[in-house]
């Protein structure tokens, strides 16, 4: 077995078993949750985060602004006056609709006079802002802060701290608040010639042979931000408590694959459901 996946395996179980302890006298901690239908696991899965490039889109959106965009829409709802993201000759770019005329798009950016986008297809459409969620982002960056590591840089909330690394293996942590600490972990495995649906596999695998009381209720191969990504829910009981845990794997190359693991009491996941979504989407491999 991968010391890497045991280091994992072995943290989750670790404070599955801190929780047990303390769950009678310190109040559970609030675990941010990214799945289930009343959740923000769409976040995860629809919403892409940018860092707007250039002062083309002023005064809608300005150069450094965090810019969150819907990739999960119904071409239906397009219709003038919407910033839309498009794709045009395999790369991603911002702009407004101007017109829209039997599928065929007209697009301009307002900081580019007399500057039109024309005969863009309505399937080149990939994403639509999403004014609201880049509201919230923008007004909690004070909250905020950044974490730069060797290989990646990730965003977490103040009062949260790197508390263990062992090699490639992170455990971080919220210092912030008094009693039992919240940890979610990030480890970089390798895939040993596996593609991304054989390492899922052998994944689950590895998690049942250190925790066989886990009950898999979801698996998905998808995409988060530009990486390729597997997601794999779980629910576990032990001494009668009731968790919920969630690993995702972001894959770097063919070869190298981070996984994020987050668990909490069940009757806590729903709680506070934005920071893990965040963290997650902050995350960039250098």
């Amino acid at each position: 077995m991968s010391k890497k996946i045991n280091f994992i395996v072995y943290t989750i179980v670790g404070l599955v078993v801190a929780m047990i302890l303390l769950y009678k006298f310190l109040p559970p901690e609030i675990i941010r949750k990214c799945f289930g239908d009343n959740s923000k696991i769409s976040q995860i899965f629809c919403h892409q985060t940018i860092n707007i490039v250039g002062d083309s889109m002023e005064p809608f959106l300005e150069k450094d602004d965090r810019a969150v965009f819907n990739k999960c829409f119904e071409m239906n709802d397009l219709e003038p006056n919407m910033i839309v993201m498009f794709k045009d000759e395999g790369i991603n770019r911002i702009a407004i609709i101007a017109l829209i005329n039997d599928g065929i798009l007209t697009l301009s950016q307002p900081n580019r006079q007399n500057y039109l986008i024309e005969n863009i297809y309505i399937d080149q459409i990939v994403a639509v802002y999403d004014k609201k969620v880049s509201e919230e982002i923008t007004n909690s960056n004070n909250n905020w802060f950044s974490a730069n590591e060797e290989e990646f840089y990730i965003r977490l909330p103040k009062g949260w701290e790197l508390v263990s690394k062992n090699n490639d293996s992170f455990v971080y942590a919220n210092q912030a608040e008094s009693g039992f600490q919240t940890y979610f972990t990030l480890t970089k495995d390798q895939q040993s010639g596996r593609d991304l649906q054989e390492y899922l596999d052998f994944l689950k695998s590895e998690i049942k042979n250190q925790a066989p009381n886990i009950i898999f209720s979801h698996e998905e191969l998808t995409q988060i931000e530009q990486y390729d990504a597997l997601v794999i829910e779980g629910d576990l009981i032990e001494k009668g408590i009731n968790y919920k845990i969630l690993f995702v794997g972001i894959q770097k190359n063919k070869n190298d694959i981070w996984i994020f693991s987050f668990n909490s009491l069940a009757k806590n996941w729903y709680q506070n459901d934005d920071i893990f979504v965040e963290i997650l989407e902050s995350f960039s491999l250098k």
